[in-house]
């Protein structure tokens, strides 16, 4: 696991094969990514949450994760902030604004 300011984000970092984590703080909000890379490989698919069952999961979700391995690709799965503190199940990556 990784935390890097979104300031200090490096394309060295998002390339580094042995990230699993990283956490991206953004105007004092933390956003969640885990990465699944394959050295050699210039494909990437990008996944994002599906619906959330908070009795067994809880933020942040990477939905699918295991996936992987079935893709020839580099994989980013993206924890969908939406859904953290709310009852909310499923979110579409807006921000929420009280």
């Amino acid at each position: 696991m990784k935390k890097v300011t979104y300031e200090d984000l490096t394309s060295e970092i998002l390339h580094d094969t042995k990230l699993d984590i990283l956490i991206v703080n953004k105007d004092d909000e933390n956003f969640y990514f885990k990465f699944r890379l394959k050295p050699g490989n210039s494909n990437l698919v990008v996944f994002s949450n599906g619906a959330v069952d908070f009795s067994k999961s809880k933020p942040p979700v990477f939905s699918r994760s295991s996936w992987y391995e079935d893709y020839d690709a580099n994989c980013i799965f993206i924890d969908d902030k939406t859904i953290h503190g709310t009852d909310c199940t499923l979110g579409w990556g807006g921000r929420y604004a009280e």
